[in-house]
């Protein structure tokens, strides 16, 4: 399985980067709540792992935060490689925004 990594510096501490990944993650699954299925994650100190299935693909993987950066790598399906590109730009979008 292919994987993706993805990786964001900021000036927020680890702490910030955490408590704003955590309200992303709950905001994405109520908005694509219909979208997705199995969706479970957790955090174990500074690492959040996550799963879930989409358009029946299974999707897993984990973010790192420490301060000044954020780390996320998954797994992804075969058929998701050809939309790489605009998975990156959008969390590059999306990071911009939420970790300054």
């Amino acid at each position: 399985m292919p994987k993706i990594k993805l990786e964001h510096r900021t000036s927020l501490s680890a702490s910030q980067i955490k408590a704003k990944a955590e309200r992303l993650m709950r905001d994405a699954l109520a908005q694509f709540q219909y979208k997705v299925s199995d969706a479970k994650y957790r955090w174990r100190g500074n690492r959040l792992f996550f799963f879930f299935r989409a358009m029946g693909f299974a999707i897993s993987g984990e973010v790192v935060v420490r301060d000044g950066l954020i780390l996320v790598e998954a797994d992804l399906p075969f058929a998701a490689v050809f939309f790489e590109d605009e998975i990156r730009d959008k969390f590059d979008e999306t990071a911009r925004e939420l970790f300054p």
